[in-house]
Formats: structure tokens, C-alpha cells, sequence
């Protein structure tokens, strides 16, 4: 498979086709904080609720080229035990994302979007 690269915007558009109401979006994420420290791209809470459909299946709301404000709360949890057995548990968020070609991207349904941007 192979990828096309869109050169007005500079966003990875995967040759796939979804089904149903499976949404792939960017996986936009904070790399470094306004104090310019820089972030490890893999916990939950460092992913851009703001993405980009780069593919949709057919009965999606969402087109290709849309922003969505996505809903991390639907989003499956997990959790890490607490030290020594004092205090609650962490939990986190699991971003369900896939990998493309060796590009990262969040797969998602309808069911996940809190709405449309208009353009």
C-alpha cells in the first residue's frame, strides 16, 4: 500500500477504504509545552481533541478533509496499580490508534466525534 501526500496541507492521505461509520484521522498530539519542555507522544492526555479526516467509510458523517472535535471520554481505560497499595489507581485513556504504512492515526467511529467544524 502505498501513501498520497497532499501538498497544500502536508497530511498523509492512506489509500484505504472503511466501513461503516470508522473514521481515520491525524493523530495530532502536544510535542512541547508553552515553557518549551518537550513531551513524550504516547500518554493519553497529550492528544489533540482537534484532528483531520484523512479517510471515512460510507455511512460516516464526517468527509474527508473535515475537522472533528473528537471525544476522548469514549475512549477505552485503563489502569496502573498505586505504589505500595496507598491510593486510588491511575487511570488513563487508550487512544485507539493504527498504523498505516508507518504513519499513526486514530481510528475512530461516529460515535466518538462531539461535532463538525464548519469550514
Amino acid at each position: 500500500m502505498e501513501n498520497l501526500k497532499t501538498k497544500s496541507d502536508g497530511i498523509v492521505y492512506p489509500k484505504v477504504r472503511l466501513i461503516q461509520d470508522h473514521i481515520l484521522t491525524t493523530l495530532n498530539v502536544k510535542k512541547v509545552t508553552a515553557g518549551g519542555i518537550i513531551l513524550s507522544a504516547r500518554e493519553d492526555d497529550l492528544i489533540l481533541n482537534r484532528q483531520t479526516v484523512v479517510a471515512a467509510g460510507p455511512n460516516s458523517v464526517a468527509k474527508v478533509g473535515d475537522e472533528v472535535e473528537v471525544n476522548p471520554e469514549r475512549f477505552p481505560t485503563g489502569s496502573t496499580p498505586a505504589k505500595n497499595d496507598i491510593g486510588p489507581d491511575k487511570r488513563f485513556r487508550i487512544p485507539p490508534t493504527e498504523t498505516i504504512d508507518g504513519v499513526e492515526y486514530l481510528y475512530i467511529s461516529t460515535r466518538e466525534i462531539k461535532w463538525i467544524y464548519t469550514k
